[in-house]
């Protein structure tokens, strides 16, 4: 069932009830998008629920952090984005949890709005053979502002009634969910496709990206994919396609990238990227120029040269190790100059999930793990218009 509520205006708090008959399903409230000179809070968390106790821990965290908004940063649900994996895996951590805590989750669901992030996992199931496949599509709305269907959207097979059929049931949030944007406070989501369909040298997808951005006013401007360009673990390392968004990112003034897809915390220093051929290799590499600024440390110079890439994608999935003082010697060694040391921090070894604090004087970014400490920290700030 759908709800739509027209109108809602900037800054404001909706309480909302829902009934079956003269049974209460359901009541709670949640925060409408905030207008450009407030804060805003976004929590950011990809891989998140497979089963296993480490996403209730997360969950849970994430609700004490209090987030206007949560942003899924891909592979929502393990291990092929089945509606029955939702049902068993996703909605008693995130929604049907009556008594909240780190060994049941909270209904982060009733109260917090969720922006979704296609990964590999959530497309894993293929029509006709799963009925119930692309599950993400049947339970998450997002803006119909994208560039709509294309060859970056989930391809859903040669069987017309199969693809009928799910058109149907899931309306038209196929293919929205692929590609879209929103604001929220003095930040500006991205939400691009990375996986097989949604490659960035579709010209007609890039041209679309940089509109968008463009176009936006907000003070900050973040780009969310599921897959990550720069990495220091040896899990997915070769998977570097969005490394050829970077360019775009830079002239368009994207502050932040943030995706999932290892599973494990990663921090970069600010960088730019030119691309040595714009393609990648038999093994998927991107080689290219570096540039790092080591001077930017989030405390004392606060004002980063270039674009600072995030991992979030401990949200519950078996963690990727080991940490960065082995990884970094052996990436090096195996892939020469396609490997940088533009890790600054780590963590590989718990859970976590980051929180956004964004006003439009500075973007705070913490990294919280599953027992509730924080693991890292920066702030960002820019001049002055």
């Amino acid at each position: 069932y759908e709800a739509v509520l027209p109108d809602l205006p900037l800054d404001a708090r909706i309480n909302y009830r829902v009934r079956n008959g003269q049974q209460i399903v359901r009541e709670s409230s949640f925060a409408t998008a905030a207008s450009p000179p407030a804060s805003v809070r976004v929590a950011m968390v990809g891989d998140l629920a497979t089963g296993k106790d480490g996403q209730k821990a997360v969950a849970y965290r994430i609700a004490q952090e209090k987030p206007q908004a949560l942003v899924a940063l891909g592979d929502i649900v393990y291990p092929t984005g089945r509606i029955n994996q939702y049902m068993h895996f996703f909605w008693g951590t995130y929604n049907e949890t009556d008594e909240p805590g780190p060994k049941t989750g909270a209904p982060l669901m009733a109260s917090v709005p969720f922006y979704p992030v296609l990964g590999n996992h959530d497309v894993g199931a293929k029509l006709p053979a799963y009925p119930d496949a692309l599950g993400a599509y049947y339970f998450f709305r997002v803006p119909r502002n994208g560039p709509g269907a294309g060859p970056w959207t989930t391809p859903l097979g040669p069987d017309t009634t199969a693809a009928g059929r799910f058109r149907t049931l899931a309306g038209d949030s196929h293919p929205h969910i692929d590609a879209y944007s929103f604001d929220t406070g003095p930040v500006h989501f991205l939400v691009l496709p990375s996986n097989g369909s949604g490659n960035p040298d579709q010209p007609a997808l890039r041209r679309w990206a940089e509109r968008d951005l463009m176009s936006s006013a907000a003070r900050w401007k973040i780009v969310c994919h599921h897959h990550p360009g720069f990495s220091s673990s040896s899990q997915h390392y070769t998977e570097q396609a969005t490394r050829l968004w970077q360019p775009l990112f830079e002239a368009c003034g994207v502050d932040a990238v943030f995706s999932g897809h290892v599973h494990n915390y990663q921090r970069t220093v600010p960088l730019t990227f030119k691309p040595s051929t714009g393609k990648r290799d038999k093994r998927g590499r991107v080689d290219g120029v570096f540039k790092l600024d080591r001077d930017f440390d989030g405390v004392a110079n606060t004002r980063p040269s270039g674009v600072v890439h995030v991992i979030a994608g401990g949200g519950g999935a078996t963690l990727y190790g080991p940490g960065l003082d082995k990884t970094a010697p052996l990436l090096r060694m195996l892939h020469g100059d396609n490997y940088a040391d533009f890790t600054a921090r780590m963590v590989a070894d718990r859970h976590s999930f980051v929180i956004l604090d964004a006003s439009p004087d500075e973007l705070r970014l913490r990294a919280i793990d599953a027992e509730g400490e924080t693991i890292d920290s920066i702030r960002i700030t820019k001049a002055a218009r």
